[in-house]
């Protein structure tokens, strides 16, 4: 009898640097307004970004929403990388389909 068990995988800020890719997109969406102070994602010290990206709390009507909606597009994906050692354990639990 095989018993199947869910593998689930802490993808944000564990196994990838989505800090990184959300500072990218914010100094690139931000960088031409007079306020603008680049984002250092190794700053980043809560969900909402609030200290490291402050443009996204004075300009956006709904901030939050503003930085889910980050984690969707094509540019969070462009600037994701993996954390040391990490890509390489996801393909290798993939070939042994444990994924």
């Amino acid at each position: 009898m095989t018993h199947e068990k869910d593998l689930y995988i802490d993808f944000d800020s564990t196994i990838v640097n989505s800090d990184k890719a959300i500072s990218a997109i914010y100094n690139e969406r931000y960088k031409d307004y007079d306020d603008f102070v680049p984002a250092d994602w190794r700053k980043h010290s809560n969900w909402a970004y609030k200290n490291i990206c402050p443009l996204i709390h004075k300009y956006e009507k709904d901030p939050s929403k503003t930085i889910k909606d980050y984690f969707g597009v094509q540019d969070f994906f462009d600037n994701l990388e993996f954390y040391g050692g990490c890509q390489e354990g996801y393909r290798s639990l993939n070939r042994k389909n444990l994924m």
